[in-house]
């Protein structure tokens, strides 16, 4: 279960659905936010992208660059020119880019209904959470029609969770499970 599918759910929705993962994706949301919050990734985000098999598809609505200028108003003269990118393509792609967030966030989206295993609600938010041994209940509301549903996500979630909250009460044997440094 993924809660809220702004750019960092959506990416991770976009990974598990290639490995077979049933993703149950609650966004709040019925449309995507058409304001830009972001502007810019660089390549680093880019190899995530294409990881995600999504790296083509942003790579056609993004624009590379390498000189920014600083303003302090619009058409005005630049206080500061600066090198922020590189164009070596050091990670395999230049290393930054312009992008409309609401563009980007489309392709994330879109790359959703790929995976028949992931399930994307939109205008749902969650109501409530219950944690059982082998699984966690999530009461679901949708936001529109005022129901409700239980969504259940098991393959071990409850371990996964009693393991991170071990390893930030300190359990050592959990910190070496999870990769954490002691």
């Amino acid at each position: 279960m993924i809660v809220r599918l702004g750019p960092t759910g959506a990416v991770l929705a976009n990974l598990l659905g290639q490995y077979g993962w049933n993703i149950a994706a609650i966004e709040r949301d019925v449309d995507l936010y058409y304001a830009p919050g972001a502007v810019h990734f660089d390549s680093e985000l880019m190899r995530i992208f294409q990881f995600a098999g999504l790296a083509e598809d942003i790579g056609r609505t993004s624009e590379s660059f390498k000189d920014m200028d600083l303003l302090l108003e619009p058409g005005g003269k630049p206080v500061m020119t600066t090198q922020i990118g590189s164009l070596d393509r050091h990670y395999g792609y230049p290393g930054a880019w312009r992008f409309h967030q609401s563009t980007l966030k489309g392709h994330f989206h879109q790359g959703l209904k790929r995976f028949p295993n992931v399930t994307a609600l939109y205008g749902y938010h969650p109501a409530s959470i219950k944690e059982h041994a082998d699984a966690v209940e999530v009461g679901v509301e949708c936001l529109a029609t005022q129901t409700k549903q239980i969504v259940r996500g098991a393959n071990g979630l409850g371990r996964v969770l009693e393991n991170v909250r071990s390893a930030f009460r300190g359990a050592q044997p959990q910190k070496t499970r999870l990769g954490v440094a002691a």
